[in-house]
């Protein structure tokens, strides 16, 4: 898969949340030759699930308060940078919430290739099948689900 570019692609364009991540995830594997074998061999501690999960924050959080003079938010610091699991170089956030999203999630797809290559398997077998498009046959998120 080489020769990926990367685009903006507006989200009219027919792609969703998944596929948006999906392209990140290849991204990071061709462009960046962050491989999943190297994810089994150095990041042993869960730092892929926490810095999705900084990332993630961080979107959050761009909606809200923080943020510098001129409105646009103050991504170097926000609280999730403290979590951060690797060095202070390798934290690239983006002014965009969506972005950071997209970051969250491939990194977090990182980690579950990473787990899954060790053998971890998910206990209870209660994991749904695939389906075709999950935004086309997903119900409406209720605020019971959102919790």
């Amino acid at each position: 898969m080489t020769g990926v570019q990367t685009c903006a692609l507006p989200i009219s364009a027919g792609i969703d949340g998944v596929e948006l991540i999906y392209a990140e995830r290849v991204r990071q594997i061709t462009v960046k030759r962050r491989l999943p074998e190297d994810d089994v061999a150095r990041n042993t501690n869960g730092q892929l699930a926490m810095a999705g999960a900084c990332y993630a924050l961080l979107a959050g959080g761009q909606s809200r308060t923080e943020r510098m003079p001129g409105g646009t938010p103050d991504v170097n610091n926000m609280a999730p940078l403290r979590q951060w699991p690797f060095s202070g170089a390798a934290w690239r956030p983006s002014n965009s919430a969506l972005k950071n999203l997209v970051r969250a999630g491939a990194l977090i797809a990182a980690e579950i290739d990473r787990r899954l290559a060790l053998g971890e398997t998910i206990p209870d077998d209660t994991v749904p099948a695939p389906i075709a498009s999950p935004t086309a046959t997903a119900p409406a998120p209720t605020e019971e689900s959102a919790e």
